[in-house]
Order: C-alpha cells, then sequence, then structure tokens
C-alpha cells in the first residue's frame, strides 16, 4: 500500500482501520494483523505497533510476532500468503510517480 506523504496523516489511519477490518472478516481478534512499513517510514505508523506482539496466523500453525516490522525498500514485491491473518506491506510516497517507479521496479 502506498500512501502519499502530504496525506499520510489522514490515510496511515484509514489503511490501518480497513485492514483492522479485514482480520474482522476472517475471524481474527479484533486488531490481529500483521504490517510491513518500509524502512524510513516507521514515523508514520503508532509505535507500539513496533512493540506490540500479536499471535499471526502461518501455514503451520500462529506465530507470536511484533504486529509491525520494518522491511528494507527492495522487499516491496514481496507477496504476503494472509494464512489467517490480513498482510500488507506501507510505503509513504512523495507522489504517484514514485508509486509507479516503486510498482514497476519491484513488482513481481
Amino acid at each position: 500500500c502506498c500512501i502519499n506523504r502530504s496525506r499520510a496523516a489522514e490515510l496511515v489511519p484509514a489503511a490501518l482501520s480497513g485492514i483492522e477490518k479485514a482480520a474482522r472478516k476472517e475471524g481474527q481478534e479484533p486488531g490481529i494483523y500483521k504490517l510491513h512499513v518500509v524502512a524510513g517510514d516507521e514515523q508514520y505508523i503508532p509505535q507500539e505497533l513496533l512493540e506490540k506482539v500479536v499471535p499471526i496466523g502461518r501455514a503451520d500453525g500462529a506465530h507470536q510476532e511484533k504486529q509491525a516490522e520494518v522491511l528494507p525498500e527492495d522487499k516491496l514485491g514481496v507477496e504476503w500468503e494472509w494464512e489467517d491473518t490480513p498482510e500488507m506491506t506501507l510505503k509513504i510516497v512523495d507522489d504517484e510517480a514514485q508509486a509507479a517507479e516503486l510498482f514497476n521496479k519491484y513488482s513481481p
């Protein structure tokens, strides 16, 4: 998920609310999702997400993991499985051109 820096204060909370809503539809406990945030963009998410440990449903069962983890930019092309827990990557961009450039560079 790429969010324009100029609207991050408005759209990051909306994106987090959306993934939390997806978690409820998947039958997960409220607030249980996995967020990967690209290095350098951590300031745009609540700090407690980087510290909170939650059960993340994986193919081999639940694993205790940090709810949000920092990801290097070159991992933007990783496709998350969403076995049992909604999972997404967040990148803050300067504009749509940067988002398109990143998509073209890292898309599998």
